[in-house]
């Protein structure tokens, strides 16, 4: 197995997108589309135009010796993701409504339950996730090993991440791996506190 940077090319990035969304479901139900198999399609297409948050440019994925995708992590510093190119490849990305979506919705979702306050030296991961026929090899450790490795070199000050109040085992997994909560947000929606710890690894 060997981790390395996301190749549109070589990689399977549907295969890519299934496990970015898996990792938050009813967020991508939410801006993207109802239909699960669609939602994945957009997510598609936005992994593949780069310049925002989920961009190929952003991805490391793990993989065997046939390029199979085994497990991904999205993760970047704090300064190399701007607004503006964000913004410019949504619309490029998907139709006009759904852009709309991304725009307006997901960031009033996210000032409302993501704790994260992403800084210029902060290295923030937004998704790890591994094949679920292969969870439990070791996979997300390594993954979680290399983002450490790279927050290092580009001289970060701390890894950041969100994980939400009832992902109670996701948020066990990062204490294991050296992580600590260092704060919450949360909202009330339909009568259920939800929200987000935040977790850091200082490095």
């Amino acid at each position: 197995m060997k981790i390395q940077k996301l190749n549109i090319n070589n990689h399977d990035t549907k295969k890519v997108s299934e496990l970015i969304y898996e990792t938050d479901e009813d967020l991508f139900l939410a801006v993207l589309d109802r239909d699960k198999e669609k939602a994945i399609e957009k997510l598609q297409s936005i992994v593949e135009t780069g310049k925002n948050p989920y961009g190929h440019e952003h991805i490391k994925i793990a993989s065997n010796g046939n390029q199979e995708v085994l497990g991904i992590l999205t993760a970047f510093q704090g300064k190399d993701v701007k607004r503006n190119e964000e913004v410019k490849s949504y619309f490029r990305a998907v139709n006009f409504f759904d852009f709309l979506k991304l725009i307006i919705v997901k960031p009033v979702i996210d000032r409302m339950i993501a704790f994260a306050d992403i800084q210029n030296k902060d290295y923030y991961i937004g998704n790890i996730a591994v094949d679920p026929d292969l969870r439990g090899d070791g996979i997300g450790s390594k993954l979680i090993q290399k983002a450490k490795e790279d927050a290092r070199k580009m001289g970060c000050d701390r890894i950041f991440l969100d994980v939400l109040f009832s992902n109670k085992q996701v948020i066990s997994w990062y204490e294991q791996h050296g992580f600590r909560i260092c704060g919450q947000k949360s909202a009330k929606k339909f009568g259920i506190n939800e929200g987000t710890f935040g977790m850091e690894y200082v490095l």
